[in-house]
């Protein structure tokens, strides 16, 4: 099996797992989804930046501690409405 199909073949089922959990998961289920998609691109980031061990793991942590935090709060809606 090529490379390249072997990534598109993990792309669509990764796309299915999504889309199924965005419309059958409660809104927390939903964010704790993400937190883990975040975290995991978080890290994956930090080797890019060449961040290693625990610098790599506060970046990491840190982008899950926003995304938790906006979730909590919802500061996304307008204070006007």
């Amino acid at each position: 099996m090529s490379n390249l199909l072997r990534r598109v073949g993990t792309a669509a089922v990764l796309i299915a797992i999504l889309l199924a959990a965005l419309f059958w998961l409660p809104r927390g289920g939903v964010a704790t989804l993400m937190a883990l998609i975040i975290g995991i691109a978080g890290l994956e980031w930090a080797r890019l930046c060449r961040l290693d061990g625990v610098a790599g793991r506060l970046y990491a942590a840190g982008i899950v501690l926003a995304l938790l935090v906006l979730f909590t709060f919802e500061l996304w809606q307008p204070i006007f409405l």
